[in-house]
């Protein structure tokens, strides 16, 4: 049973004055007045804001809650578009794993591991999965005593539909994937402060012990996608970087040492900013390296980028240029953003292989590209010469070849309209020497193409900064292999000086003066010289 106070006030009012208990009228003044006062009060809104005082008194927090993210991406495959989800975890994420994995805290009593998957439905990697160490779910842990800051974890269920094309037929199978959310907190609303610097402090310490200090890899593009909100996305396979070949030991070319002085200026420097890159800033030039390397298959280009990456330290970023399809694609590459991992620019090297290959136009002289204006000048020049009122055959011959190259126009427009964000000449030049300076860049271009084809505005200074041909080994450079290859067999390279002069200049490849000197022994550098007579002379 119920009983209203309001209800007992007014039988205790009427009570009075009906027994007249009391002949003093300010009591009765005092009692309506009591009464008039609690007719006006919110009594349900007095009572809200008495709990929500009790509750931030005995349960005011602050919290950050760090979950997984879902990702919709669109991939072009093979024409057809087809949408892909991707689960990832952001760096304050690692970050806090790495931290438990480190610091352990005490009262930790009971830890599990756990399976995490990066979920990737994607046509080159289905997934990416790591295990780690972590507290039992639900157990609220304090992981930093000094800041009395709490740590949690959240497991959500993942009930979604994978698609699964085997023999031409959609099967429908149910993936029952945890996904983890993390929550720190710390008693105090005004502490908030405190939690973002301690979660700041966590992603430095991760950053700097684990992606400063990886293994140098190998970034190689495969393709780019689009994600819901329409951005661009990036997606590389990563592959260990190891290589034997260094620039001062077993690469060979001409005016190496030079060259070897142009790349040192790009070396790491761990602990000061190094004397070239001063002289840049001085000179008022971008410190970035540009290089272009070319010359026929077998010379040395990949050789060559091998020791360039041995002897920076930097990652290398492998492009392939027929990959390369848009504008967003080319630009997307130099924001070094890596898998979900932000690099620096002086941390890599962007490698662009061939961009010749597949008969690409991007970069070659725009003389030599049939462009919409062409067709204009072309459609100009042979009306100037119709005269429309003379019937002869020729004329209407020359009526008809105006028409043909209207057409044609009309053609090309249509296809400039749908071409959207295609990459060409002018992002490309815009990308690497625009507003926006690409500070300590190492980027390197190859081709097998004559440099004479390629637009001039793309290799002019502070584009392209060096340019470097490999070509056939000259005689020099036979030597110079031969000298490293019996470096410890104690020979007097005089008595065979009759088999070098026989030699000829540029007529085979280093890599083929490899392959014959790696089938002859320490005792066998005669036979070693004269088969390499032959071969350079023409002879089997």
């Amino acid at each position: 049973m119920n009983i209203d106070p309001l209800q007992i006030l007014q039988v205790s009012i009427y009570s009075k004055i009906i027994n007249g208990v009391t002949t003093d009228p300010r009591q009765i003044i005092l009692l309506a007045l009591a009464f008039f006062i609690y007719k006006m009060i919110d009594i349900e809104y007095c009572k809200k804001k008495i709990l929500e005082r009790i509750h931030f008194t005995s349960q005011s927090e602050c919290s950050i809650t760090i979950p997984f993210h879902r990702r919709t991406l669109i991939t072009n495959n093979y024409g057809t578009p087809k949408e892909n989800i991707h689960i990832s975890y952001s760096a304050r994420f690692h970050a806090l794993n790495y931290y438990l994995s480190k610091h352990a805290p005490e009262n930790i009593y009971q830890m599990v591991e756990i399976m995490k998957r990066e979920y990737k439905n994607s046509y080159h990697d289905s997934e990416v999965i790591d295990y780690i160490l972590l507290p039992v779910q639900n157990q609220k842990i304090e992981i930093c005593k000094e800041q009395n800051i709490q740590f949690e974890i959240i497991v959500e269920q993942d009930n979604r539909d994978e698609e699964d094309g085997k023999k031409e037929k959609k099967k429908q199978q149910n993936v029952n994937a945890k996904n983890y959310v993390y929550r720190i907190s710390k008693k105090g609303k005004e502490n908030y402060h405190i939690l973002k610097e301690f979660l700041e402090k966590c992603v430095k310490e991760f950053e700097d012990e684990t992606i400063n200090r990886k293994q140098q890899q190998t970034f190689e593009f495969m393709k780019s996608e689009k994600d819901e909100d329409d951005k661009t996305r990036l997606s590389f396979r990563e592959y260990p970087f190891k290589s034997n070949k260094h620039l001062d030991k077993n690469i060979f070319f001409e005016n190496k040492q030079d060259f070897i002085q142009y790349i040192d200026k790009f070396r790491h420097r761990e602990l000061e900013k190094n004397i070239s890159e001063t002289e840049y800033e001085d000179s008022g030039i971008t410190f970035k390296a540009g290089i272009l390397l070319h010359g026929k298959p077998g010379c040395g280009k990949s050789a060559t980028i091998r020791g360039i990456l041995n002897r920076t330290g930097r990652h290398g970023v492998l492009v392939r240029w027929s990959l390369l399809k848009t504008c967003a694609d080319f630009t997307g590459i130099f924001r070094s953003a890596i898998n979900n991992t932000k690099y620096d620019l002086k941390d890599l090297c962007f490698i662009f292989e061939d961009f010749d290959a597949n008969k690409d136009e991007v970069l070659k002289k725009r003389t030599d590209v049939i462009t919409d204006l062409d067709f204009v000048e072309l459609s100009e020049d042979n009306t100037n010469q119709i005269d429309h009122s003379d019937p002869t055959i020729e004329n209407i011959l020359k009526i008809t070849n105006d028409q043909q190259i209207k057409n044609m126009h009309n053609v090309l427009q249509s296809m400039t309209k749908n071409r959207g964000d295609e990459l060409t000449l002018e992002c490309v030049l815009n990308t690497i020497d625009g507003i926006i300076e690409l500070h300590n860049a190492m980027y390197i271009f190859t081709t097998n193409m004559d440099i004479s084809k390629i637009d001039s505005a793309f290799i002019r200074p502070g584009r392209i900064d060096y340019i470097l041909e490999l070509k056939l080994a000259t005689v020099t450079v036979i030597r110079e292999m031969i000298y490293y290859k019996y470096r410890s067999a104690n020979i007097d390279f005089k008595k065979y000086e009759n088999l070098f002069l026989k030699m000829k200049d540029e007529k085979i490849s280093p890599a083929e003066v490899q392959k014959i000197y790696m089938r002859y022994g320490k005792g066998q550098i005669k036979e070693c010289l004269q088969e390499l007579v032959k071969a350079t002379n023409g002879k089997k």
